[in-house]
C-alpha cells in the first residue's frame, strides 16, 4: 500500500513540476504590446481593440485580439515573440472580422510590429471613421481640385452610402489616399485632390478590399466635373 502511495505521490509531483517548467518557459517567450486607441482631436477611444495578425494579410479574423479599451482608451495583449501586423477598430455592432459600417473607426494601414521574449512595447493607435478620414485627407489647400459626380451601379442608378476613392496607384495597402464622405440617396460625391494623375473607384465598405483595383483615371487638373464613378470595390464582403 505504501509503494502505490508513494508511486503516487512522486508521480504528482513530476507531473507538477514538470508542468511548472513548460509553463514558465512558455510565459519567457511572451511579450506584451500595450498602449493607447485615441481618435483625431487626441481623445481616449472607448470599445476599440487591437488586432494582431501574423501576415500582411489583414482582412480575416486576428490571430490575437486585444481586450476592448475604457474610458481611458488603454489596451494591453500578450502575443508570442515575432513579427506582427496590427490595426485598431472600434465598431459599433461588436462584430470582431467584416467590414466596417459607418460611424465604425479604422487606424489605416497596419502597423509592423517586432516584439521579442519579455518585452513590454509601448504603442498607440489613431482610429477614425471615413467622415474623419475624408476631411484629413482634404487639405483645404488652395491648389487642391474639388471633383463632383455621382457614384452609381452598373445600371446607371446612384448609389447610396457608397463613398469615392482615389490613389495615386492602381492598388493600395488599406487606406485610399483620398476618400470621400459617405453619399446620400442621390450618389453625389466630393473629393478634392492634389495635382496630378489618381485612379478613381468607389465602394460601399470602410475600409475597401485590398484586392480591389481603380481602373478609371484622371488628371485632377482637367477632369470634368459631375464624373460618374461605377462602384468597383467590396460590393459584397469577402467571404472567408
Amino acid at each position: 500500500m505504501n509503494i502505490i502511495l508513494n508511486t503516487i505521490i512522486y508521480t504528482l509531483i513530476y507531473l507538477v513540476v514538470g508542468f511548472s517548467c513548460i509553463s514558465s518557459s512558455f510565459a519567457a517567450d511572451i511579450g506584451v504590446l500595450r498602449g493607447k486607441i485615441i481618435d483625431v482631436k487626441d481623445t481616449p477611444v472607448t470599445g476599440a481593440d487591437v488586432y494582431i495578425y501574423d501576415s500582411k494579410n489583414v482582412k480575416r479574423p486576428a490571430d490575437y485580439i486585444s481586450n476592448k479599451t475604457g474610458v481611458d482608451g488603454t489596451y494591453s495583449v500578450a502575443v508570442p515573440e515575432g513579427r506582427y501586423w496590427a490595426v485598431a477598430r472600434q465598431r459599433t455592432d461588436n462584430a470582431k472580422f467584416g467590414p466596417l459600417s459607418p460611424g465604425d473607426k479604422h487606424s489605416g494601414d497596419p502597423e509592423i510590429i517586432e516584439i521579442s521574449s519579455g518585452q513590454d512595447l509601448a504603442k498607440n493607435f489613431i482610429v477614425a471613421d471615413i467622415r474623419e478620414a475624408a476631411l484629413l485627407s482634404t487639405k483645404k489647400r488652395e491648389d487642391y481640385t474639388r471633383i463632383n459626380g455621382r457614384i452609381i451601379d452598373e445600371k446607371g442608378k446612384p448609389v447610396a452610402l457608397a463613398y469615392a476613392i482615389a490613389n495615386s496607384r492602381k492598388t493600395y495597402s488599406e487606406i485610399p489616399e483620398h476618400v470621400s464622405t459617405w453619399t446620400n440617396v442621390d450618389g453625389q460625391f466630393s473629393l478634392y485632390l492634389p495635382k496630378g494623375d489618381f485612379f478613381l473607384g468607389a465602394s460601399k465598405h470602410f475600409p475597401p478590399e485590398q484586392d480591389c483595383v481603380l481602373n478609371l483615371k484622371v488628371t485632377s487638373e482637367t477632369v470634368k466635373k459631375n464624373i460618374d464613378i461605377i462602384i468597383n470595390c467590396s460590393l459584397e464582403p469577402t467571404k472567408n
